[in-house]
């Protein structure tokens, strides 16, 4: 029984809503573990933005060729266009997991938001194509209230994705600035 508790738990954190079965689970086994879980969360999402911020300042510093990775503008458009996707990939997920909570409207956003990114990383100039950029990662987060209002998130996950969007959107301004 314990093993099952403990599986349940594994496969709502997967789904997003750990916080609803791990309450079930004795605190003396899996709070560090949680714990350890939300500081890598939060480490990794953080750590996702340091591309974003090292491309601005090499633009910033007037470097227009980066050895073995080339233009900075061009690394931050397709790091972004991955990120963005994996995003809208993670909705995708969730509207499979929720989809009678969520409606339909998520995974069309999710779709059309990779498809926006990658037609504008190959066919926009880079200005904008970055606006477009901070656009989509913006209307992702919209979707995320709309996933956290029919709690398909947790609120603590939504708290991450508000700072590191406006992070990241601020940085995406800043390039556009640089530039």
């Amino acid at each position: 029984m314990r093993q099952a508790i403990f599986l349940a738990a594994k496969m709502e954190e997967l789904l997003g809503r750990s916080e609803v079965l791990l309450s079930a689970v004795p605190k003396n086994e899996d709070s560090s573990m949680m714990t350890d879980r939300t500081l890598l969360v939060n480490a990794l999402t953080y750590a996702g933005a340091l591309p974003f911020a090292a491309m601005l300042l090499a633009v910033l510093l007037g470097v227009n060729n980066l050895p073995l990775l080339g233009s900075p503008t061009k690394v931050s458009l397709i790091y972004g266009a991955v990120i963005a996707s994996f995003l809208a990939g993670s909705h995708w997920g969730i509207f499979i997991a929720f989809g009678d909570k969520i409606g339909s409207a998520v995974a069309i956003i999710s779709n059309c938001a990779a498809i926006l990114i990658w037609i504008s990383v190959l066919i926009f100039p880079d200005v904008l194509s970055l606006s477009v950029l901070a656009l989509v990662f913006a209307g992702l987060l919209l979707v995320d209230f709309k996933l956290a209002k029919a709690a398909a998130i947790t609120q603590s996950y939504l708290t991450l994705r508000i700072r590191i969007t406006s992070l990241v959107v601020l940085l995406l301004i800043g390039h556009v600035w640089a530039l």
